[in-house]
């Protein structure tokens, strides 16, 4: 079922739950009124026909035929009858003449349960009846009075017509203005599905059109719809950039192994030849294995997710073990490690990190400050500065332009002025991956062909 479709009918079902809700309360109100006003009045004229016949009949009994209601009163008092305490007619009259009327049997079960607390009201074939009882005298008398009220009934069923046919056409027009009413909710959606139609990796920079001057729900959509775009259309520049980068990378390498091949090929070598040949094609395998380590590190550091192995480490304990482990197979490297402003309580340079993976990620970033530093020198200092435990890599070199800051940590990305020094682009994008996975913040400030300063919050 369409969208559309289901909106109108909720609306329809709503509107009409509470449309028939109200309808039925102003029926059953007016028929309770009607009920209540006919029957007081009812009531009234018995009393008064039954003061009028106990007053008359002490003074002549030929005058109670005065009793008798006039035909075309607007009341339509159509019985009146007077029992004594054994369920005798003292007095009845009929306007029909039908009086046998009350010696039905609906109407003698209703005089069994008259009593001196009780009055009855009901409707019985269509007329209404009021019987309670009454002390006169020391006697008690069983009071009859039946009424029928056409006007308040026609009424009652004419109000009832009414709201029938008023019902269906409301609902009818709510049908109708409910299914444009959709149709006009609906159009941006409608739109925004067309335009998302005509999307295609061919031209990503294409976005949804946002309305002007409006801050609803559609905009809202639109905008993160637009949004997303942009990080999709970034991950595809990325994706291909990364194709180029790697293919380049690792075609180096391959053609400098093929060509040495080929050459040695073409002749018989002496043994030297051979052994620096081979030596040649080693280190370009060796650039390989190390290009393939890096991009698995990096592809397991990026979608980890898990924190198996995380414990408290000791802040400066691992940097000791960086700084000794770095410093084993890059004996020319210089590494600083000063610590200022700790806090008092040793506790503090507690982290909860992944002691091998921390440790990886400070390695990749004393790497990256050798080798763009002038000296092969890097500064490394753990300080606490506003209650926050921070650790600086800091070196003395080419710096950073400001126009590479934001693609610092993408895979294989290298700023032209680091052409000349070896590298694939990677490190930076395992730092970047290991602490996200540990939550910690990393900011960079640099100054072009002066500093470079990588800055660690925990």
């Amino acid at each position: 079922m369409q969208v559309r479709t289901k909106l109108t009918l909720y609306f329809i079902s709503i509107t009409a739950s509470l449309l028939l809700f109200s309808f039925f309360a102003i029926y059953y109100l007016s028929h309770q009124e009607r009920d209540s006003y006919f029957y007081s009045r009812l009531e009234n004229k018995a009393q008064v026909n039954t003061r009028l016949y106990f007053k008359l009949i002490q003074i002549d009994s030929s005058l109670v035929k005065l009793i008798k209601p006039d035909k075309h009163e607007l009341l339509g008092f159509t019985n009146f009858s007077i029992l004594n305490s054994k369920n005798k007619f003292i007095y009845s009259y009929d306007r029909f003449n039908d009086n046998n009327r009350l010696k039905n049997k609906k109407y003698k079960n209703i005089l069994s349960k008259i009593t001196n607390n009780n009055k009855i009201y009901k409707e019985i074939d269509n007329f209404d009846l009021v019987a309670y009882l009454v002390e006169i005298n020391h006697e008690k008398y069983k009071i009859i009075a039946i009424g029928e009220d056409k006007y308040g009934h026609g009424y009652i069923n004419h109000l009832a017509r009414n709201l029938m046919i008023m019902f269906v056409l409301i609902v009818s027009i709510l049908a109708i203005s409910g299914w444009g009413f959709s149709k006009n909710a609906l159009n941006p959606i409608s739109n925004i599905m067309n335009q998302v139609d005509l999307l295609s990796f061919k031209n990503l920079a294409s976005r949804l059109t946002e309305p002007q001057n409006k801050k609803d729900e559609i905009s809202r959509l639109i905008k993160t719809f637009n949004q997303m775009l942009d990080r999709v259309e970034k991950t595809f520049k990325i994706q291909r950039a990364f194709v180029s980068n790697i293919s380049h990378e690792m075609m180096n390498p391959l053609s400098s192994i093929t060509a040495q091949i080929e050459v040695t090929l073409l002749s018989i070598r002496s043994q030297e030849d051979y052994k620096k040949t081979l030596e040649s094609i080693l280190q370009d395998l060796t650039k390989l294995n190390s290009i393939s380590k890096q991009l698995i590190d990096l592809s397991r550091y990026t979608e980890s997710q898990d924190r198996k192995g995380f414990k408290k480490f000791r802040l400066d304990e691992i940097i000791w073990d960086v700084r000794k482990d770095f410093l084993k197979s890059n004996h020319a490297a210089q590494i600083v490690f000063e610590m200022s402003d700790l806090p008092e309580n040793d506790d503090d340079l507690y982290v909860f990190c992944n002691e091998t993976l921390l440790k990886t990620c400070f390695i990749n970033l004393v790497d990256n400050a050798c080798k763009f530093s002038v000296k092969n020198k890097v500064m490394i200092k753990l300080c606490l500065h506003h209650q926050q435990l921070s650790l600086l890599f800091e070196n003395d070199g080419l710096g950073i332009q400001e126009e590479d800051m934001k693609n610092l940590f993408e895979p294989f990305f290298r700023s032209k002025n680091t052409a000349d020094v070896q590298g694939f682009g990677i490190g930076l994008s395992i730092v970047k991956s290991i602490l996200d996975l540990h939550s910690f913040e990393i900011e960079v400030y640099s100054i072009p062909n002066e500093k470079t300063t990588f800055k660690i919050d925990f």
